[in-house]
């Protein structure tokens, strides 16, 4: 797998303390951490699955294309692209960073994922609720469709390559 913005590669410390022997490779433009890519112009090799967690929001809508044009080129086919991303339609997640720079909303995400060549996206909502907000969530969901308003924390976005 190759980990895009993958900062202090706790995917990897993840992978392996759950037994994993896959291959994990991280790319990051910060160069004060030890990484195996700066940039994707030096990825020659083809991965099954490429992560971009929580990387989209911080940078301007074309790096993203640029991102999805790249990991078509270094996916196998049949691989897979997963993108996560706090939720535009949340009403105050996303701009409780300083850092981000673009809100996507699913569809517009999705676009950039189908433009680039992926196929099959498919979307899910990352939600943290507690007994209460499932109570409540039955008589406020019309007012909340209305309005295109989503508590959901997150989102994730798969994509694959043909194969």
């Amino acid at each position: 797998m190759l980990d895009v913005g993958a900062h202090d590669r706790r995917i990897e410390r993840w992978l392996r303390s759950t037994g994993s022997d896959a291959t994990y490779r991280s790319l990051d433009v910060d160069r004060s951490l030890q990484h195996d890519f700066y940039d994707f112009d030096s990825v020659s090799e083809t991965y099954d699955l490429v992560t971009i967690l929580d990387v989209v929001e911080h940078v301007p809508p074309q790096a993203v294309m640029e991102m999805m044009l790249h990991c078509h080129r270094v996916l196998r086919p049949g691989g897979e692209v997963v993108i996560t991303t706090p939720n535009a339609s949340h009403p105050a997640r996303l701009w409780r960073d300083c850092t981000h720079i673009t809100a996507f909303h699913h569809a517009e995400l999705a676009g950039f994922v189908v433009a680039a060549g992926l196929v099959n996206p498919r979307l899910y909502r990352i939600r943290q609720m507690g007994w209460r907000d499932w109570l409540l969530y039955p008589f406020a969901w019309p007012t909340l469709k209305l309005l295109e308003i989503d508590f959901a924390f997150g989102i994730a976005l798969t994509g694959e390559k043909h194969a």
